[in-house]
This record gives structure tokens, C-alpha cells and sequence, in this order.
């Protein structure tokens, strides 16, 4: 009702580097040549955001089991992300950059 579009990421399942930008590519309708980098991930992003939307990121901490620096460089690319647009956020579902639940208090 607010005009926002929502993208929705679950990489919970990803084993790999390739798992991870495959899941990327089905989940947002990538095409076939959409490369496998950071580079290109903030493209598309930036491509998406033409209007307010919201990245929901679920199994955020399986990419960083497969590659802490890969999990590192996706939220910095999400950071730029938002820095340049005027209405774009995401939910991390989970801390990618944890390794362990913090206590509630």
C-alpha cells in the first residue's frame, strides 16, 4: 500500500560462493549472464532500487559459514546501497558477522 517494493533473499541453504550468487540470481529473476561478483550484485541493486524498497535478507549467517569475507563484502555493498538511495533498507533476519545468539536480557 506504501509503494515499496520487496525483495526477499533466503541463502540458508547456500554450501558455496557459486550457491550464494545462484540464490541471488532466482531470487531477484537475474538473467542467465548476471555475474558472479560483488560488482555486479551492487548493479543490480542499484538497477532494483528505482523506487522505495526493502531487501529481507533470511540465512545471512550461512554465507558467512561458506565465506566470512564474502558475508563481509555483501553488507558493505548493501551499506553503499543505501547510501545512494533515498529509499532503500534491509532486514538482516540474523547477524551474518556472529557466530553465536546473544543472551535476551
Amino acid at each position: 500500500g506504501a509503494g515499496w517494493s520487496v525483495w526477499c533473499l533466503d541463502t540458508g541453504g547456500v554450501a558455496s560462493v557459486d550457491d550464494f550468487y545462484g540464490e541471488v540470481r532466482a531470487a531477484w529473476g537475474l538473467p542467465p549472464w548476471f555475474g558472479d561478483n560483488l560488482d555486479a550484485l551492487f548493479d543490480a541493486l542499484r538497477d532494483a532500487v528505482a523506487g522505495p524498497s526493502v531487501l529481507i535478507w533470511d540465512g545471512s549467517r550461512a554465507v558467512q559459514q561458506v565465506s566470512e569475507s564474502l558475508a563481509k563484502s555483501v553488507i558493505a555493498v548493501l551499506s553503499n546501497t543505501i547510501a545512494e538511495s533515498d529509499a532503500f533498507a534491509v532486514i538482516l533476519r540474523e547477524d551474518p558477522l556472529s557466530t553465536e545468539a546473544e543472551p535476551l536480557s
